[in-house]
């Protein structure tokens, strides 16, 4: 399980990561720490505690 929610959140990283912040914005979904580091962060110990699990 911890496996399938490691994928995913691997998509969902890449996917906010990649995608332009005007697209973002459109679709509402333009959530963030208003700091680069800590966006980047965030996301790296998400990965980090879910890889560790599985």
């Amino acid at each position: 399980m911890a496996r399938i929610a490691f994928l995913l959140t691997l998509a969902a990283v890449l996917l906010l990561a990649l995608s332009p912040v005007r697209f973002l914005q459109e679709l509402d979904m333009g959530f963030t720490f208003h700091h680069d580091k800590l966006n980047h962060a965030a996301a790296f110990a998400a990965l980090a505690a879910l890889g560790s699990l599985g």
